[in-house]
């Protein structure tokens, strides 16, 4: 009797674990367009919630991120009390500028981020990662799902993967984006969820955001 009943959980188990849609090449070609079209999203305006994890410590923000080509502005916003921490920043620069507004500079953005907090944030990659691609300064390992969809990406010693994704509209142009985004790194845990996406000019008349050329 034990036996049978045994069997019976080991069906209904196994009858509840969805299978496994396999890679074809129509996927491949799917996770090529979907590459090569988000490639072409160079500058844009994000919203999203962002959890950090680090070995016992948590904390929670609220970032926007304006990137325009090759400069950026990152600003997380961590309570109505405890003020905002910013990154702006071009190749060969950048500052960082905390809520007591002490300002930091160097020319690499993840070195300035370690040697501030004392972790690593990945500045450079995550400008590929946040449109589901990697980028191409060094070697990745890309896997994908059926529908073409990027899984995850082992990159720089960063393991990120793609919970879901939805199709966003960014004027007159629609992009396949990940909306929920987990990356780790040892002891360093994070977890970015965008929310709203905008092409950058729309954001430029906003005073916090609108001095890109001077950095």
């Amino acid at each position: 009797m034990r036996l049978v009943l045994l069997a019976v959980i080991s069906l209904v188990l196994n009858a509840c674990v969805s299978p496994q849609i396999p890679i074809t090449e129509q996927s491949k070609l799917k996770a090529d367009a979907l590459t090569a079209h988000n490639s072409t999203l160079k500058s844009w305006f994000i919203v999203s919630q962002v959890a950090l994890l680090v070995d016992e410590s948590s904390y929670f923000f609220t970032s926007r991120w304006m990137q325009d080509d090759e400069r950026y502005h990152l600003r997380f916003e961590v309570g109505l009390a405890q003020g905002a921490i910013e990154l702006k920043g071009q190749p060969q620069r950048a500052v960082l500028t905390l809520a007591n507004q002490k300002q930091y500079k160097s020319s690499d953005p993840e070195q300035l981020i370690e040697k501030v907090a004392g972790y690593k944030i990945p500045v450079i990659g995550l400008k590929s990662w946040v449109r589901g691609i990697a980028h191409l300064n060094s070697q990745a390992e890309v896997s994908i799902q059926a529908n073409g969809d990027t899984k995850k990406i082992i990159q720089d010693g960063w393991d990120i993967e793609y919970k879901k994704w939805e199709t966003v509209s960014i004027r007159d142009e629609r992009f396949r984006l990940p909306s929920d985004i987990r990356l780790n790194h040892g002891k360093v845990n994070i977890r970015f969820r965008p929310s709203q996406w905008q092409k950058d000019e729309e954001q430029k008349s906003n005073p916090v955001f609108s001095d890109l050329n001077s950095i």
